[in-house]
C-alpha cells in the first residue's frame, strides 16, 4: 500500500488507481488495509473528477468501519460535489462527533456557511 500511496501523492493518479485496484483484487492482508485501500482509491477517483464512483467505495467503508472519521469526511467532499449538500454536512458532523478535534471536517463545514 505504501507504493500506491506514493504515486498518489507523487501525482501520479493512473497508477495509483492501478495500484489500489490490484491492492484490493489480491486480497488485502486485513480488514483494516482493505478499508484504508478502498479509502484511499474513493478519495483519489473524488480528486480525479469521479464523485459518483467515490462514494460507493466510501460507504462501503463506513458500513464496515463507522468509526473511520476520515472516511466521513471524505464522503462529505464527494456529496458536496454531487451536490448534496446537506448530507455533505451531515457526514462532516459525523467526522466531528467522531473526531472533535478533526480540523479540515470543521473547515468544511464551516465553508458551507449556514446549516443546510
Amino acid at each position: 500500500m505504501a507504493d500506491a500511496l506514493a504515486l498518489h501523492q507523487a501525482g501520479r493518479v493512473n497508477e495509483a488507481e492501478a495500484a489500489y485496484r490490484r491492492l484490493l483484487a489480491d486480497g488485502p492482508a486485513d480488514t483494516q488495509a482493505r478499508d484504508d485501500t478502498l479509502h484511499l482509491l474513493g478519495l483519489l477517483l473524488h480528486q480525479t473528477g469521479r464523485p459518483a464512483e467515490a462514494e460507493p467505495l466510501l460507504r462501503q467503508v463506513l458500513a464496515a468501519e463507522p468509526g473511520f472519521f476520515e472516511a466521513w469526511n471524505s464522503l462529505g467532499a464527494v456529496l458536496l460535489a454531487l451536490g448534496r449538500r446537506a448530507e455533505a454536512a451531515d457526514a462532516w458532523r459525523t467526522a466531528l462527533r467522531l473526531n472533535p478535534g478533526h480540523d479540515k471536517a470543521a473547515a468544511n463545514l464551516d465553508r458551507l456557511g449556514p446549516s443546510p
